[in-house]
């Protein structure tokens, strides 16, 4: 009886190993469509230049990863919230999409989390159509890493 549940539970692996869609690392969460996003980083903060869409009304923010959870938008907006995504800053005089993710904003838990993190979510958030429009809530990964001049922090 072991050896043909054995079996069974081969089968079906392997029929969903086959027939599942395989993500790569390098893609963003379900639920979250693709964006393009170039990242400039220097010692006190990230520039982030937002294209591929409207950047009017959007909110950007950096996720250090985002916890389990489901894919819809609802859910997703959930996720960002409670992952310790921290908001980007327009800033009045920089160029159309462009955001600052400065350090010295972030308090010494987020620090230490970023800081562990290798790569860093940016979700591109348009409130009016998060909850009805799949692009509502788009994003990239940016390399992120060590904040701290001793490297990483680990928890």
């Amino acid at each position: 009886m072991g050896f043909i549940a054995l079996v069974v539970l081969l089968a079906v692996g392997v029929v969903m190993a086959v027939t599942g869609s395989q993500r790569a690392i390098d893609d963003v969460p379900e639920g979250v469509a693709e964006r393009a996003i170039e990242a400039a980083r220097s010692e006190d903060a990230v520039s982030l230049v937002v294209s591929g869409g409207s950047t009017d009304g959007v909110e950007v923010s950096v996720c250090p990863g985002l916890v389990p959870g489901p894919s819809d938008a609802a859910g997703m907006l959930e996720r960002v919230r409670v992952s310790g995504c921290v908001p980007a800053v327009r800033e009045a005089d920089a160029a159309d999409g462009t955001w600052t993710f400065a350090f010295a904003g972030l308090d010494a838990d987020q620090t230490a989390i970023f800081d562990a993190a290798e790569r860093w979510l940016v979700v591109v958030i348009e409130p009016d159509d998060a909850l009805v429009d799949p692009a509502g809530i788009a994003g990239s990964w940016i390399a992120g890493g060590p904040l701290l001049p001793g490297g990483p922090l680990l928890p």
